[in-house]
């Protein structure tokens, strides 16, 4: 059968944002072709979706830590080491966003946007790297870190919002 080919027996995925939602789905599809799943999120509960991927065959860790600090990176990598021992894939699903008005959109705003977005994305994949070189499992990560970060685009990026920041009123 043509999707023995995609099997991932034996591979660890850390999921952000795996709770609910396509992150949810995200993980639940990468522990039915055989992955053991890392759950990261700050807020939800991961129950449904742990529940769902235990009755896989597979293995769930949660970790919950706040996506918008770069603290959460080693705190992942870390755990996902100590739990499971490797890295192999990883999805950068979790977003963040505050719904307001360009003229009302504060700095402090700005800030977590960005930090949930863009940096917290990029050194976890730093992170995802360095994690498997010192586990002795080290591959060529640059294509990661060189602009072509795996990130899911939000459906809501794809369409001008009037009034909002990003839009182009």
């Amino acid at each position: 059968m043509i999707l023995d080919r995609f099997r991932l027996d034996g591979k660890v995925a850390i999921v952000t944002g795996a709770s609910t939602g396509l992150g949810q789905g995200m993980a639940i599809g990468l522990a039915e072709a055989g992955a053991d799943i890392v759950g990261v999120g700050s807020q939800r509960s991961f129950d449904q979706t742990q529940t769902a991927i235990e009755k896989l065959g597979r293995r769930f860790v949660s970790v919950k830590t706040d996506l918008a600090k770069l603290n959460s990176v080693p705190v992942i990598v870390n755990r996902t080491l100590d739990c499971l021992g490797r890295i192999d894939i990883l999805v950068n699903n979790a977003a963040g966003q505050r719904r307001k008005g360009a003229l009302e959109f504060t700095e402090e705003d700005w800030d977590y946007v960005h930090n949930v977005n863009l940096k917290t994305v990029y050194f976890l994949c730093k992170g995802r790297g360095a994690g498997n070189a010192e586990a002795g499992q080290w591959q060529d990560y640059q294509h990661l870190l060189g602009g072509e970060l795996p990130r899911r685009i939000s459906r809501a990026g794809l369409h001008r919002q009037q009034g909002r920041c990003g839009s182009a009123d």
